[in-house]
């Protein structure tokens, strides 16, 4: 017969045997549960990052594009106005000109870091990016992100591209106004380039009225801008870019090029083409580079750091972001642009201001 501490110590073995099975049980449990949990965060992890990487990825090889490319645009030095007011801005010409940039502060200072940290990170930048798998649009984002929120999506292999319109005009009038620069005035920027010396035919300049045609173009490799014209409140603008860091692919066609019928067809492509312009450049290009267009073929360029392309008016353009890349331009209005401006307001093709239209 059991004494009572045989008894007690036979429960105790059971509890302990029970405790055991059960711990089993809630580890076998939990371990299952984690190893769901890892397997779809990975999962997550894995197709986030493939799918960054696949848009990131170069789509062709830009060794390729160096080697490969007919650059047909002339080279000229900055110094030489005469020869390019002459044969380039009158005759509606493209050209690269060099040796326009080497002493500002821009090659010094500019990287994406140094842009990024722009007061503190806290300036509001307007750019195109890809969030959360996401590409989004400047238009569509009410709140416009900030230098330190680019940089982390820049850090983590997202896509970027700013288009940034540095408004010297309306900032002076605010600051004018107000006594007091915009929280988000870039204003500094100015201070850091300047028009190239060889331009000396843009009326507003010539006249001292500020205009708000200055743009800052920060972008990651293969982001572009599509087959388009400069064209601001109905006058056809001329153009200058400078490139600070990267490289940049360009294609002009002739003045007077309407480029609406040489798009990508925006079902094929609507998905990708808000961020890169490389569809158009490796399937449409092909086949419309041995085109001739009134009697010319367009042209194609690759610009490099310290390199400015001067674009005519009217003149249809696209550019492809061979590299990382920092750049700063300006639309310029000539005496031909203001001539056409009044020959279109003569033929009601649009009103002088809108506040001068008649109401119905």
């Amino acid at each position: 017969m059991m004494n009572w501490i045989d008894v007690a110590v036979a429960r105790r073995n059971i509890y302990y045997e029970n405790i055991k099975k059960k711990s089993k049980i809630i580890y076998k449990i939990i371990s299952i549960y984690l190893s769901i949990y890892l397997f779809i965060y990975f999962s997550i992890y894995l197709f986030k990052f493939s799918y960054s990487g696949l848009l990131q990825m170069p789509l062709v090889d830009t060794r390729k594009v160096y080697d490969e490319v007919k650059d047909d645009l002339d080279r000229l030095d900055c110094s030489d106005k005469t020869l390019f007011t002459t044969q380039y801005m009158v005759k509606q010409k493209p050209v690269i000109l060099v040796n326009c940039s080497g002493g500002w502060l821009a090659h010094k200072k500019w990287t994406f870091d140094y842009l990024f940290d722009y007061k503190e990170g806290e300036v509001h930048w307007v750019a195109t990016y890809m969030k959360n798998l996401t590409i989004v649009e400047e238009e569509d984002n009410n709140i416009l992100p900030t230098g330190t929120q680019l940089r982390q999506i820049y850090k983590n292999g997202g896509l970027i591209r700013i288009f940034e319109q540095l408004k010297k005009r309306t900032n002076l009038r605010y600051e004018l106004k107000q006594h007091r620069k915009k929280k988000d005035d870039k204003g500094k920027f100015f201070e850091e380039y300047s028009q190239p010396s060889a331009i000396l035919l843009d009326v507003f300049n010539q006249t001292g009225i500020k205009t708000d045609f200055q743009w800052m173009m920060v972008a990651s490799k293969n982001t572009g801008t599509g087959l388009h014209l400069d064209i601001h409140n109905h006058i056809r603008t001329a153009g200058w870019n400078t490139i600070i860091l990267g490289y940049k692919w360009w294609v002009f066609f002739p003045v007077d090029v309407n480029p609406s019928k040489l798009l990508c067809d925006p079902g094929c492509s609507q998905n990708v083409e808000h961020m890169s312009q490389m569809s158009w450049f490796t399937h449409i290009l092909p086949q419309i580079r041995t085109r001739s267009f009134y009697g010319k073929k367009l042209i194609e360029a690759i610009q490099g750091p310290e390199e400015t392309v001067y674009l005519p008016g009217f003149m249809a353009h696209a550019v492809m972001n061979l590299e990382d890349n920092i750049a700063i331009g300006e639309n310029l209005i000539l005496e031909e642009s203001v001539f056409d401006y009044i020959y279109g307001v003569m033929l009601g093709d649009y009103a002088l201001n809108s506040r001068y239209r008649r109401k119905h």
